[in-house]
């Protein structure tokens, strides 16, 4: 069976190896079309016939228009119609034709005439070269237009290369005849050998006899394929840290707004009351008291001045005419002459007439309609201060404001806290005021205490649906999430005028690429035959890949096997994210640590937690050696130093965790180690919430003669503030 690749321009046999196609020279079909990718696309022998796989072409592969899927290669069948930019082939197959060399045969002394280039394809490096004006056939290349003179030949073949063919303008003599071979006796086609064979041999037995056998071996080595080989993958990773807006609201909750449940709760004591003393005391002089007296004229014209008038009681009255008068009636301002409680004289008690006594002429009627208020005599009294007032209501206040807090406290479901501290308002009432001349004073006092809470727990449902989204959005379907999502706790920002509580809730993942059966087969398929470093080269360049080992197993060499199924992959497990929130608080007005931690110094104890400030609480949770994993190795010498330590936020606000600039390492003589960053640990590299804690592992890279070592935490970067633990390994 012989496959050929058909075209306008010519043909191409297939000889039973891996054919590389491109617009570079390295390709094995070069195509010279704008259109083609400098590696365009790649056949590949298989025992149902050739496959087609795009190789992340610009412009695509397309079998019969169909585009084909980058790395999914697709067996072709005969008459399929293949477009590469705007070069098409047709795939032939020919059954039963016979193996015979590629060269027409040609007089010894006459030299090869070159191939003339089409303006499509060229051949590379052991391409073969598709030509306007020669046909491909299974005896050889014939060219139609005969012998060409010897000046024409090839540049840079030699006479006689394998690479030189005729195109002499002189009829060409006819064809050998083909060579036949006959079938093995397994049924199978007999395959000529692989030229790289025969050049492998002949090159061993000249460096063998030259005495440059250990080169030679090492050369065969690389190049030689393995019985099998393993391939061990470090996939992508990513970590996603976002910060969500939510708000809870009083009525019905709409997700789709992000929305989550709030009530509002408030409680109002029954009244109590309490009666106190009056304590403020004064002094009362005697007062006159004061009224109005009518004087109405009977003969003359009383004059201007104070007129001392007695009463019936007999106490006097000094009136106060304003004005004189000679007729009608006129009422005047008067008050008594004496002090005291005696000068309130009833009404009419002067109700007579008169006559001056320096003018017996002036005569008049004096009447007081109404009586004389406001004479006092001399006294002490009592009255209420505000001190009074309030000293009743104060222990008042205090108990029910007790009491009220707990009944709404009370009212606090599962999983609610509340979005700010409830109010507590007191109503304060008493039967009398402040001054009030009385001996006591009773105080009535109630207590309405109102809050918000909102149902913290069901907000964070929705920051997890929230991350998947962005993770889909902005990472795509290879990537899993691996491990859990870190969702903190959510924190009341805002309340408006509604009670709708405005809440931002922090959360965070891993995200690891996820390779399925295919991509591997597509990725065997890839390094199957290549050396180890350019399988390695190769495979660095896939989507998704962070970091590939090779290993190889029996075998004349170190080469990728040529079969695909003997090339295995092993994905290295990703650790998820280790931060892990601290549990969501019951809704409470105060809280008070049972435990607190110790404050920072020199001698800090591992496994004790180490306030830092105001901002966080540090604990180094142990220390421990590694040698490493497959993958991340420490040097001939040295081991991984692991610090496990737990950072919490008791801030009220985010703060960042960075371990390359907070945490250090350094030896009895001060040298200071760099952190590594491996597959197999989670540095604590995140934003971490108030309330908040994070834990992860730190790795160092140091001598195993070294032993003691202080290990540091420094919260503020360029800062004195430096808490140390001494580390014993």
């Amino acid at each position: 069976m012989e496959a050929i690749l058909q075209s306008p321009l010519g043909q191409t046999i297939l000889e039973h190896g891996v054919v590389t196609i491109g617009s570079t020279p390295d390709s094995q079909l070069v195509v010279h079309d704008a259109r083609v990718s400098p590696h365009h696309a790649i056949l590949r022998p298989t025992e149902q016939g050739y496959t087609i796989t795009d190789w992340h072409s610009a412009e695509g592969t397309f079998v019969n228009e169909q585009r084909l899927e980058p790395l999914v290669p697709r067996l072709l069948t005969a008459g399929d119609h293949i477009r590469l930019g705007e070069t098409a082939f047709t795939y032939e197959v020919r059954e039963g034709t016979a193996l015979v060399p590629t060269q027409v045969s040609r007089p010894e002394d006459e030299p090869a005439a070159p191939v003339e280039p089409s303006e499509h394809m060229t051949s590379g490096a052991d391409a073969q070269a598709i030509s306007a004006q020669s046909a491909q056939t299974g005896y050889g290349s014939v060219s139609q237009k005969g012998y060409a003179p010897a000046s024409q030949q090839q540049p840079g073949v030699p006479p006689g290369a394998p690479g030189a063919m005729a195109t002499s303008r002189a009829a060409p003599p006819p064809p050998p005849p083909p060579l036949q071979k006959k079938p093995p006796s397994n049924g199978r086609l007999w395959k000529k050998p692989r030229r790289w064979k025969l050049i492998a041999l002949i090159a061993f037995i000249v460096l063998l006899v030259g005495g440059s056998a250990p080169f030679l071996i090492f050369w065969l080595t690389t190049v030689l394929p393995a019985t099998g080989a393993t391939v061990t993958v470090t996939p992508v990773r990513q970590h996603l840290s976002k910060n969500y807006t939510m708000y809870a609201v009083t009525g019905a909750p709409d997700v789709a707004q992000n929305q989550t449940q709030a009530r509002v709760l408030s409680v109002t004591t029954k009244a109590q009351s309490k009666t106190v003393k009056a304590t403020g005391t004064g002094h009362q002089d005697a007062a006159q008291a004061e009224g109005k007296v009518t004087i109405s004229p009977i003969s003359g014209t009383v004059p201007v001045g104070n007129l001392q008038i007695p009463g019936n009681s007999g106490v006097n009255v000094i009136v106060d005419v304003t004005k004189s008068i000679s007729s009608g009636s006129q009422a005047f301002d008067a008050y008594a002459v004496k002090t005291g409680s005696g000068g309130n004289i009833p009404a009419y008690d002067i109700d007579s007439s008169y006559q001056l006594v320096v003018n017996a002429n002036v005569k008049f009627y004096a009447q007081n309609t109404q009586a004389f208020t406001g004479g006092q005599d001399a006294h002490d009294y009592t009255f209420v201060e505000q001190s009074d007032i309030d000293g009743a209501a104060t222990p008042l206040v205090d108990q029910l404001t007790s009491d009220a807090q707990t009944a709404v406290q009370q009212q606090v479901q599962a999983n609610e806290q509340f979005a700010s501290t409830p109010e507590c308002t007191p109503n304060i009432k008493a039967n009398h005021k402040a001054n009030d001349r009385v001996t006591a004073v009773t105080v009535t006092v109630t207590v309405t205490c109102k809050g918000e809470v909102y149902n913290a727990q069901a907000a964070q449902p929705l920051a997890s649906g929230l991350l998947k989204g962005d993770a889909a959005s902005q990472l795509g379907a290879h990537y899993a999430l691996i491990g859990d999502m870190v969702i903190g706790t959510p924190q009341a920002v805002t309340t408006d005028e509604h009670g709708t509580v405005t809440l931002n809730v922090s959360a965070e993942g891993t995200w690891v690429y996820q390779f399925s059966d295919a991509q591997k087969h597509s990725f065997a398929q890839l390094i199957a035959g290549k050396s180890l470093a350019d399988a390695q080269t190769l495979l660095r360049k896939q989507e998704g890949i962070n970091k590939v080992s090779i290993s190889t197993t029996g075998g004349w060499g170190h080469a990728l096997p040529t079969s695909v199924n003997d090339i295995k992959f092993t994905i290295v497990a990703a650790p998820g994210s280790q931060a892990t929130p601290a549990a969501t608080p019951a809704a409470t007005l105060t809280t008070t640590p049972t435990a607190p931690p110790t404050p920072a110094s020199g001698k800090n104890t591992i496994g004790k937690a180490v306030q830092v400030g105001n901002t966080w609480v540090v604990t180094v949770n142990n220390v421990k050696t590694s040698p490493g994993d497959d993958v991340t190795k420490p040097k001939s010498g040295n081991i991984f130093i692991i610090v496990d330590v737990t950072v919490k936020n008791i801030s009220s606000s985010s703060e960042t965790v960075s371990s390359l600039l907070m945490f250090n390492l350094q030896n009895a003589t001060g040298q200071q180690y760099a952190e590594v960053f491996t597959g197999f640990t989670n540095p604590p590299d995140a934003t971490v919430t108030p309330n908040s804690v994070l834990q992860g592992q730190l790795v160092y890279e140091v001598p195993s003669t070294d032993h003691t070592f202080t290990f540091a935490f420094q919260s503020d970067s360029g800062g004195s503030d430096i808490t140390k633990w001494n580390v014993t390994v």
